[in-house]
């Protein structure tokens, strides 16, 4: 998978580097794609505060679907326990909402915090970190119940100490980029 330019991509094979498919779209990529199986899924807006359309493109068969829509989608959805998960931030709040595979909303929470920064699924949980308020919470991912929150910046970091970014999961470990250039550790 290559995107190019802002409104398609191309999907090459990675055995023999030969182009499967291209798809032009007429809306503008808002992050990068997820790769599940043998599709593509991503978010595309329309517009500048318009609603973001979560999309899945199978390159075996070229058939290009609309699974669901939301407000604004502003990272890249994680998929896990054939679920979509994604971000929705708009206005100062954000909702991470759960999509079966075939577009239906299995689960919302709302958030009153905004991210930029991509759901992290891992082991059954998701790892959602607001940006701007600093919350970094965890939900089961079958469900979306809060197992935990913590407010980031009561937690060492500075007041300028924002994470924006997608976290890393690993080994029961939650890594934190922030926007200072320091990584940040917790236990999931």
């Amino acid at each position: 998978f290559v995107p190019y330019g802002t409104s398609g991509f191309y999907v090459y094979n990675a055995s023999n580097g030969n182009e499967i498919r291209a798809l032009n779209t007429t809306a503008k990529f808002t992050a990068a794609p997820a790769i599940y199986r043998d599709s593509v899924i991503f978010a595309e807006n329309q517009g500048f505060f318009t609603d973001s359309e979560i999309r899945k493109y199978n390159w075996t068969s070229g058939n290009l679907k609309t699974l669901n829509s939301i407000r604004s989608a502003t990272a890249s959805p994680a998929i896990g326990n054939g679920k979509i998960y994604v971000s929705d931030s708009i206005s100062g709040t954000s909702n991470l909402k759960a999509f079966n595979l075939d577009g239906s909303l299995a689960w919302t929470q709302d958030k009153t915090d905004v991210s930029g920064a991509a759901p992290t699924y891992y082991k059954n949980k998701i790892v959602h970190v607001g940006s701007q308020q600093h919350n970094i919470s965890v939900f089961e991912a079958d469900t979306g119940n809060q197992i935990w929150e913590i407010n980031w910046s009561e937690g060492g970091t500075s007041s300028g100490s924002f994470i924006e970014d997608s976290v890393a999961v690993r080994a029961g470990n939650i890594f934190l980029p922030d926007r200072n250039g320091s990584l940040f550790k917790l236990d999931l």
